[in-house]
């Protein structure tokens, strides 16, 4: 994880690949404290790269909520020229180099709404997936379908 976190922001097209082929079901894991564990934590969250893109699952009511409140707080420090503010999220730097800053933003922003939208339905356990063309709702931490918020 540091050796991605540490890199300089510039990976060529083969690199990032060959990133997302080793690190394929890699998990980072943080209670809503914001810890980092490599043990699933009863109230936490969890970000693992899932065949090509970034699943973000949190695993209780709360943590649906601190998963919101995380997406929307980085949207917005990196909308105004900011660098991620947590670790986990760290991930999607790492995942998402080359990209712009504003498309990485909008993506957090629309992970937070889905997130949102997750709440809103008092379900224990969601999430939402983020591919470079897309951000959609999951419903286990491995899905790469689609889910639907009822």
């Amino acid at each position: 994880m540091k050796k991605i976190t540490s890199s300089d922001g510039y990976l060529s097209k083969e690199q990032l690949f060959d990133l997302v082929a080793k690190y394929d079901g890699a998990e980072v894991t943080y209670s809503n404290e914001g810890q980092v564990s490599l043990l699933r934590a009863s109230s936490g969250i969890i970000h693992s790269f899932v065949q090509g893109g970034v699943n973000s699952y949190a695993i209780s009511g709360p943590s649906i909520r601190e998963l919101a409140r995380t997406f929307q707080n980085n949207a917005n420090i990196i909308t105004t020229g900011g660098i991620l503010a947590s670790i986990p999220l760290a991930f999607f730097g790492a995942f998402f180099t080359g990209i712009s800053t504003t498309v990485l933003a909008t993506k957090f922003y629309n992970a937070a709404g889905i997130m949102r939208q997750w709440s809103a339905t008092y379900r224990y356990g969601a999430g939402v997936r983020i591919t470079l063309t897309s951000e959609y709702p999951i419903e286990s931490r491995n899905s790469v379908r689609k889910a639907t918020i009822r």
